[in-house]
């Protein structure tokens, strides 16, 4: 676990790797950019080339996680990836033809550590506004799909609250975050 620390800015550290599978990032997500580790679901193909075409999980279904982030957004944040995604293709429609829009979806297995993941829990108003305080992650509990596609741990009930009736549950805890390991959270998948 001590290599970790070999680099801090990661999106997603990857400690076990399993199955991954090229897919073809969405309009949406082309258009808002994504950070690495974001769980994503399939939807229809947008043109008669692309067969797997990959959104934002609303946290009722997914396909798996993306690995690696779109790009920095703002100067000066501590995230990324050396190997991110408009470092070698463009995010808007002219990068995507002939399959240029080709990005890595991480599933079924695998431990990773994300830095990425929901910290404020959904209030009893169905917002993450701050009104249900933060969330605090345990060791070998399940971990979910928030509606946001970040991994979380709300209860059912609260995550009913924002449309998720049947949460997705995809792993389990397995690295709390602490100063230690550099805040990450740290997922055993097993969806």
């Amino acid at each position: 676990m001590s290599q970790i620390t070999r680099n801090l800015t990661d999106d997603l550290v990857f400690m076990v790797y399993a199955d991954k599978y090229p897919v073809k990032a969405g309009p949406g997500l082309r258009q808002t950019g994504w950070r690495g580790g974001l769980f994503v679901m399939y939807v229809p193909p947008t043109d008669p080339v692309d067969e797997y075409v990959v959104e934002v999980s609303d946290g009722t279904m997914c396909c798996g996680f993306l690995s690696f982030p779109s790009e920095a957004y703002d100067p000066g944040e501590e995230w990324g990836a050396v190997n991110n995604y408009t470092g070698v293709q463009l995010r808007d429609d002219q990068g995507s033809v002939s399959g240029a829009s080709t990005v890595t979806v991480n599933s079924s297995g695998g431990r990773y550590l994300w830095k990425m993941y929901e910290t404020v829990a959904i209030g009893p108003g169905g917002l993450r506004d701050g009104s249900g305080g933060n969330l605090a992650y345990t060791l070998n509990e399940d971990l979910k799909v928030s509606e946001n596609g970040f991994l979380c741990n709300d209860p059912d009930a609260r995550l009913a609250l924002v449309g998720i009736a049947t949460p997705v549950v995809v792993g389990i805890c397995s690295a709390v975050p602490t100063a230690w390991n550099a805040w990450y959270l740290g997922a055993d998948i097993k969806r």
